[in-house]
């Protein structure tokens, strides 16, 4: 039962970090969702996921203590020392080639958390949540399969308000009801 409210907390979380524009809080709420990932991947007994949530964790801690004026020059170093935390992880982990989409998540994490503007940093998560979305479709847990399923529609609304295609949807819309076809 704990695993399951974990979960439930952890995706909530994560739509909290799709809905938010600053970078400051778009990864403070990642490090606090890792947090709860590591827990929901350890007691599933995920190995791969969970070395990568973990690299995940330090990478996102990393990425928010540096300060604002200092991103551009220590970029290359942080994310050089995240992507060899990352490999050694994935290399310690590997079990299957399902492995593999854990890992590119990860990649693609990162270095869209590189970014100094949070909308960018969310489209970057959007990706990775793909990857995660088809690694746990191949783990065949309901629980997990159907967090990752909705994270990323809130994800993609997120982003459609944000990006306004959501306006232009609402008018196309509002158009084919006057008018129909």
């Amino acid at each position: 039962m704990l695993g399951f409210f974990v979960i439930v907390l952890g995706t909530m979380i994560s739509i909290s970090a799709s809905l938010v524009s600053r970078r400051f809080h778009v990864l403070g709420l990642s490090l606090l969702c890792h947090s709860l990932f590591i827990y929901h991947w350890f007691i599933n007994g995920e190995m791969t996921a969970l070395y990568m949530t973990i690299a995940a964790f330090t990478g996102t801690f990393i990425q928010l203590a540096t300060p604002d004026k200092y991103l551009t020059l220590t970029m290359p170093i942080r994310l050089l020392f995240v992507v060899l935390l990352g490999a050694v992880c994935f290399k310690i982990s590997y079990v299957n080639p399902a492995d593999i989409l854990a890992f590119f998540a990860f990649l693609n994490s990162r270095l869209s958390e590189t970014f100094r503007k949070g909308i960018n940093i969310q489209i970057g998560y959007l990706f990775s949540s793909v990857l995660w979305l088809s690694f746990t479709l191949s783990g065949g847990d309901i629980i997990t399969i159907s967090s990752f399923a909705i994270l990323f529609i809130a994800q993609i609304t997120a982003l459609s308000y944000k990006l306004g295609f959501s306006d232009k949807i609402l008018k196309l819309v509002a158009i084919n009801i006057k008018n129909p076809i």
